[in-house]
């Protein structure tokens, strides 16, 4: 069976070949029930591929609005958004590309701070930046450079546990060295599915920000804690002594965890399934 999952329609397609044989009555769902209203004919429109017609409603709606210079255009939806957050609607902000979130998050934060949202001494937190290489080209050491950070998700090939790290020293006649406690190693770029491939980035976080986690996070076994979600949004409460964060949850994260990002905007497909005022 293949499904289509978007925020509007779950769509989901059996061949018929197949439900004929098995005696099923392939089933899908139409009816948009996330929007409602006039905002609702609109994204009908939109998704028969009616294009023109839909962002035409929507123009007349009053939903898109053009301001063409990125600063005046990132301030005022700096405004947008906080004021959204004092009226207590729940509000997300969604930029196609990963430089452009990055200018906006900025904007916002700052419009965060001058009205109080956000307190407190900014510290510098680790964020582990996939670099969503595929199993084979993981498998090339084209494709490291120094510095790449390698996170075991499975046992791999060297005794290497999930969660372990190694961080990428050199490149030498197509093997992967990398630095551990006790000195250097060749990366198993032979098993590549035992791990993931990052970069390490620096971002600035405060009492206040919003976060997001970037990967599910499952507790010790001896812990009380419970998991955390990719793609879960929390409120930042401050740190501990030794830097680490605590979440609205209840929740402490290390400082090094690194699966960790600002939430006030995401990219489009990180925005998928999640529903806001």
């Amino acid at each position: 069976m293949n499904c289509r999952c978007s925020q509007t329609v779950l769509c989901c397609n059996k061949p018929a070949s197949i439900g004929a044989d098995a005696g099923i009555v392939p089933q899908q769902a139409s009816t948009i029930r996330r929007q409602q209203g006039d905002y609702r004919e609109a994204v009908e429109m939109l998704s028969r591929g009616d294009v023109e017609d839909g962002l035409q409603r929507l123009d007349e709606l009053g939903f898109i609005k053009e301001i063409e210079d990125n600063d005046a255009r990132n301030q005022q939806l700096a405004r947008d958004y906080v004021d959204a957050v004092e009226a207590n609607k729940s509000s997300l902000v969604v930029a196609p590309a990963h430089a452009e979130r990055q200018a906006i998050t900025g904007a916002i934060r700052d419009e965060l701070k001058s009205r109080g949202h956000i307190v407190g001494d900014e510290h510098e937190v680790a964020k582990l930046q996939s670099k969503r290489l595929t199993a084979a080209q993981r498998t090339d050491s084209i494709n490291y450079v120094p510095g790449d950070v390698v996170e075991f998700v499975t046992k791999g090939r060297g005794g290497f546990k999930p969660g372990d790290r190694l961080t990428v020293e050199s490149i030498n006649n197509g093997r992967v060295i990398a630095f551990t406690a006790d000195g250097t190693v060749n990366v198993p770029i032979d098993s590549p599915k035992s791990f993931d491939v990052y970069r390490e980035q620096s971002i600035k976080l405060a009492q206040g920000d919003i976060v997001r986690i970037t990967k599910n996070r499952r507790p010790d076994r001896n812990s009380s804690a419970k998991r955390l979600n990719n793609g879960s949004l929390f409120t930042l409460k401050g740190f501990t002594d030794n830097g680490d964060l605590r979440l609205s949850n209840g929740q402490t994260v290390p400082a090094d965890w690194g699966h960790i990002d600002t939430g006030v905007t995401v990219t489009s497909f990180a925005s998928q399934g999640k529903t806001y005022d």
